[in-house]
């Protein structure tokens, strides 16, 4: 799998998810790269 980058304000769009349900249950088993 290629890895993505995604502003963390277009997360809702992409997973197809509320931000608030990523932040809490997708956001924590992601590699985040600043």
């Amino acid at each position: 799998m290629q890895p993505r980058f995604i502003r963390q304000k277009d997360v809702p769009g992409f997973f197809g998810v509320s931000r608030g349900y990523f932040d809490k249950n997708i956001r924590p088993s992601l590699t985040e790269i600043w």
